[in-house]
């Protein structure tokens, strides 16, 4: 059955995003992003409901209970489903920032409602556990879903497995035999003309059915819904059976090797602002007089700041995940350079936000950077304060706020407000 659903999800997916299928013919017929979003979206939306379906399906199936934080994820895996058939037929540049969110909220819904988290909640530890939902999983399964056909095919000749049911096995015959039908019905039609009449007397009498369905044997998109549903059947199977590795007993480092590694940042950031602070009136007076162009001191930098910032979240990750039992000295450390990060945050924004009040001039990617810059704003805000209450759950709320926020700003017709 988990095959069989594989397939299924697989030929929805090569069938939405373009590639030769019989579905894809329906769609618009066009296979290029330019056209037939709302077909697409609406595809998608179906696509995702089918992965939920199968993947909660065989969880139940073996026997295990779905845990509390998968509802959770689930509502967010559908929340940006349902974004593409009602949205996506606008000009909408966030589109495909939207697919990548659509994709990773639902890898990681499949691991945590397996358990095959490698914590307990999302933590530091999460790009590692996405990283392994998607490559891992379902490449080292990839060739599994073949061995399940074998399985199945094993029945109507094994005594010992073979379904008492006749119907049953009717429909296994059958289905066997509909590749077969699929790919000598058109070779025939090419063979002899009075047998293509025949179909075409079908296609009059079925409209366009059996135009779609010739079209679905191209080999392309057969070739690629095999790919695609070799690499579901391997994440699904995986993620149940190939669970990741919990180490209860995480790798200290010394105390003061890593105070002597946060320490010079520390340093180097402190007189970073020193001088940053005595060089900003300066900035304004030639504002004023005409020898510095605002939006050259506003994009000034900007870049570089978010670098650091971005920079600085993985060495606080770092950091965190190589002292679980930080001292008072490191966390001190770690909490100089949170809030320097929140600083570096705080200036950048400043500087996005100069320019668009001076240009009256809000662009979808002003609008992005202004999201990502409070998005990890509040990350690292809530970092700090994990330092000091091991109850505040600094990742998990931050991620869990920026695919919110993300799914809010897609929701709210950004072509409207920010073209």
């Amino acid at each position: 059955l988990l095959s069989l659903a594989a397939v299924a999800a697989a030929y929805l997916y090569v069938s939405v995003f373009g590639f030769p299928t019989a579905l894809g013919h329906v769609i618009g017929r066009s296979y290029y992003w330019g056209n037939g979003f709302a077909f697409m979206g609406l595809f998608l939306l179906l696509f995702t409901v089918v992965f939920l379906a199968t993947g909660l399906g065989y969880v139940r199936r073996q026997g295990r209970k779905t845990p509390r934080a998968g509802w959770g994820y689930a509502a967010l895996v559908v929340a940006a489903a349902v974004w593409f058939p009602l949205c996506a037929d606008y000009d909408q540049d966030i589109f495909y920032y939207m697919l990548l969110l659509l994709h990773g909220a639902a890898v990681y819904w499949l691991l945590v409602i397996n358990d095959n988290r490698s914590g307990e909640y999302l933590d530091e530890r999460s790009l590692m556990d996405l990283g392994r939902g998607f490559l891992v999983l379902p490449f080292s399964g990839y060739l599994r879903i073949f061995g399940a056909w074998s399985n199945l095919f094993s029945q109507l000749f094994d005594r010992k497995k073979r379904p008492g049911n006749r119907g049953w096995q009717i429909l296994l015959g059958v289905g066997i035999s509909v590749p077969v039908l699929v790919l000598v019905g058109p070779m025939l039609a090419a063979a002899d003309s009075y047998f293509l009449q025949f179909t075409q007397l079908l296609q009059a009498g079925f409209g366009n059915f059996f135009e779609s369905w010739r079209f679905s044997v191209n080999g392309m998109g057969l070739f690629f819904t095999m790919l695609a549903a070799c690499y579901l059947y391997g994440l699904f199977y995986n993620a149940h059976h190939k669970p990741a590795v919990r180490r209860e007993k995480r790798l200290q480092a010394p105390q003061t090797m890593m105070g002597s590694f946060l320490a010079p940042l520390v340093l180097l950031y402190l007189v970073f602002f020193a001088v940053r602070l005595f060089g900003v009136a300066g900035a304004m007076e030639q504002i004023a007089g005409g020898e510095l162009r605002i939006s050259t001191y506003a994009r000034e930098g900007f870049f570089e700041l978010c670098r650091v910032a971005a920079v600085n979240l993985a060495v606080f990750l770092l950091a965190r995940w190589y002292s679980p039992k930080a001292k008072k000295g490191v966390r001190l450390l770690l909490g100089g350079l949170g809030i320097e990060t929140l600083a570096f945050i705080v200036l950048a924004f400043s500087k996005m936000w100069y320019y668009i009040e001076s240009y009256h001039s809000f662009t979808f990617k002003r609008a992005l950077c202004c999201w990502l810059l409070i998005t990890l704003f509040v990350l690292f805000a809530l970092m700090v304060a994990e330092l000091w209450n091991r109850q505040v759950k600094g990742v998990r709320t931050g991620v869990l706020f920026g695919c919110v926020s993300f799914l809010i700003m897609a929701y709210s017709n950004l072509p409207a407000w920010a073209p």
